[in-house]
């Protein structure tokens, strides 16, 4: 089973994440479970289940930022937040040509 790490391990019913890269992209398949862990990959005790996975660019979350509506972390729910959020969770830079946004349920 796959973990996703998260900085912010905050969750609502609706979910998603959003991930620098193809990695997760081509990792992950709808109905497809993972562990939660925080940063430190320690698992939180929750499990996600894949819903689906979209592969989109920077210009796209500018374009439509329904695309980061329901991200699990309300900071980063618009391009500023998300960018913000990115920054932080990728500190030597992430690809704003390719990022994976990673809707799910916790099951």
């Amino acid at each position: 089973m796959h973990k996703l790490l998260f900085g912010n391990p905050v969750f609502e019913p609706t979910l998603s994440t959003c991930r620098s890269g193809e990695k997760w992209y081509d990792a992950l398949s709808v109905g497809e479970c993972f562990e939660i862990c925080n940063i430190a990959n320690e698992f939180l005790g929750k499990i996600g289940k894949v819903v689906s996975v979209d592969l989109v660019t920077w210009e796209d979350i500018e374009m439509d930022s329904e695309h980061i509506h329901d991200n699990h972390d309300v900071s980063c729910r618009t391009p500023t937040g998300l960018r913000a959020g990115m920054d932080e969770a990728y500190p030597n830079g992430w690809d704003v040509t390719a990022l994976t946004i990673i809707r799910f349920v916790l099951v």
